[in-house]
Order: C-alpha cells, then sequence, then structure tokens
C-alpha cells in the first residue's frame, strides 16, 4: 500500500508538473476512486500536487531570470549585500574625495590668509615708515617756522635798532645845522665848514 502511495504521489506531481509548465491537462486513471468521497491519502496528494505546481512554476520564473532554483534566495540576498557593499564603498570614496578636497580648499585658504598677512604686514610697515616720516617732517616744519619767528623777531629789533640809530643821526645833523645856521651859514657850505659828512654815530670831525 505504501508503494502504491508513493508511486501514485510522484505520478500526481509529475501530471501536476507537467501542465503547469506545458498547459495541458493530463488525467490519470485513479485506481482507488471507489467511492465519491475522496480518502485522506487523495486529499495530501492533492495537496503535495499543488506544493510541487507551485514549486514548480516558482522554479520557472527564477530560471528565467537568471538564478538557480535552489540558490535563488541566497543569490538575491548576495547580490544585495554586494550591492550595498558597492553603495558603502562608493559612499567612502566620495566622502574620502570630498575630505580631501577640503584639506586642499583648507591649505589654500591658509596659503592665501597668510600671503594676506604678509601684504597687511608689508602695508602696516609702509605706514608706519610713512607716519615717521611724516612726524619727522612736522618736526622739521615747527623747527623752521620757530626759526623764521626768531629771525622776524631778530629783524624786527634790528630794524628797530636802525631806525633809533637813524633817528639820532637826524637829531645830531638838526643841531650841527642849527648851530651854523646861527653862526650864519647855510646850505652845503654849512655841511663843508662844518667838516663833511658827520660819522656814523655821530659829531663833527
Amino acid at each position: 500500500a505504501s508503494v502504491d502511495w508513493v508511486s501514485g504521489g510522484l505520478a500526481y506531481a509529475g501530471a501536476a508538473c507537467w501542465s503547469c509548465l506545458t498547459g495541458w491537462n493530463v488525467t490519470l486513471p485513479s485506481s482507488r476512486s471507489k467511492s465519491s468521497e475522496p480518502s485522506a491519502w487523495q486529499k495530501d496528494l492533492d495537496v503535495n500536487t499543488r506544493l510541487a505546481a507551485l514549486d514548480a512554476r516558482v522554479g520557472l520564473v527564477e530560471r528565467s531570470a537568471g538564478f538557480h532554483p535552489s540558490e535563488s534566495l541566497v543569490q538575491l540576498s548576495r547580490n544585495a549585500g554586494i550591492h550595498a557593499t558597492n553603495r558603502l564603498d562608493n559612499l567612502d570614496s566620495m566622502v574620502a574625495e570630498q575630505r580631501k578636497e577640503h584639506v586642499t580648499l583648507k591649505e589654500r585658504m591658509n596659503g592665501e590668509l597668510l600671503v594676506y598677512s604678509q601684504k597687511n604686514g608689508d602695508l602696516a610697515g609702509q605706514l608706519q615708515a610713512y607716519n615717521q616720516k611724516n612726524s619727522d617732517l612736522e618736526k622739521k616744519i615747527q623747527s623752521l617756522t620757530l626759526r623764521l619767528v626768531r629771525s622776524e623777531k631778530g629783524g624786527n629789533e634790528a630794524v628797530r635798532i636802525l631806525i633809533n640809530r637813524l633817528s639820532g643821526l637826524e637829531l645830531q645833523l638838526k643841531r650841527q645845522e642849527e648851530r651854523l645856521r646861527r653862526a650864519g651859514v647855510t646850505g652845503m657850505a654849512a655841511v663843508v665848514m662844518a667838516g663833511g659828512a658827520p660819522r656814523r654815530g655821530g659829531g663833527p670831525n
């Protein structure tokens, strides 16, 4: 009985697979259909037949997709893992490239900042030198201004002294002319008789 059950199950399974793959209906003679009610082994055979047909369909789909039926899930999982690993590697490469670009940009900015600092230092030095020259010029201007003021004061004093001396000479000349006029001599004769032009500092010869 067990041999008949196994052989019958295989026959039904093969027929179901052939029907699923080809679309043809295969009818097998039932040697145990004595009653209209299916027996337990027939129910099990029907379930097994359906499972075999479903497995055959899955295998056909997998083979059409390029996968071996026994390795389809493993291969899919492996491919998914490889794809994820490749994406992670690509992301790592992108991150490394971004870091490299960041380092390069930072180095370039530091270099430009150093150059700017040097230029700023040079400008600061030039500005300091200009301020020093400006301070020196201001000191020279102050010195020249002071000397000019002193010269003006000295010149005014010299002019004042000269004016005083001239005033004294004029006064002496007037006195001499007055004495000669009283003596009856006028004009150039008075000057000649007085002994010539008076000396610097006053008094006739």
